[in-house]
């Protein structure tokens, strides 16, 4: 993942799908629509458009998050041993 943690992974992912429901919205405006509709647009826009452009940044994330929680049960299974030695 090139050294990046979860939180520079989710924070990316993040940015880029907020700049994706904003270009959208924004598209829409510029179209004229306008309102609940141009939101609602927008949202399903973005979505679609991170779904297909998104992809490596989704799972860098994935990626980042399983090596976190393998981490997790590593240091888990650590500390268990250690109880179970006294």
């Amino acid at each position: 993942m090139g050294g990046r943690g979860v939180g520079a992974a989710l924070a990316l992912y993040s940015g880029l799908r907020v700049l994706a429901f904003v270009g959208s919205y924004g598209l829409l405006l510029l179209a004229g629509l306008r309102g609940l509709l141009a939101i609602a647009t927008a949202l399903l826009l973005s979505s679609l458009l991170s779904l297909l452009v998104l992809r490596r940044q989704r799972d860098a994330v994935a990626v980042a998050l399983a090596s976190r929680r393998g981490s997790r049960d590593a240091e888990q299974a650590r500390l268990r041993g250690m109880l179970d030695e006294r």
